[in-house]
């Protein structure tokens, strides 16, 4: 999820009005990873923990 934030919002809904969804493949695990619209739009609006503040 991290990787399509840094693609930011706008290359990502360009990704998916082309293709219909963005696919993610972990080259570490390789689990596949498929957001669609949904998915990719709460990338942008649901804050993200960063750890700040724990503890």
């Amino acid at each position: 999820a991290g990787m399509l934030q840094s693609l930011g919002q706008a290359e990502i809904e360009s990704i998916i009005a082309e293709r219909g969804d963005v696919e993610i493949h972990c080259d570490f695990c390789g689990q596949r990873y498929v957001f669609d619209p949904v998915d990719a739009a709460q990338l942008f609006t649901v804050p993200v923990a960063t750890g700040a503040g724990e503890g």
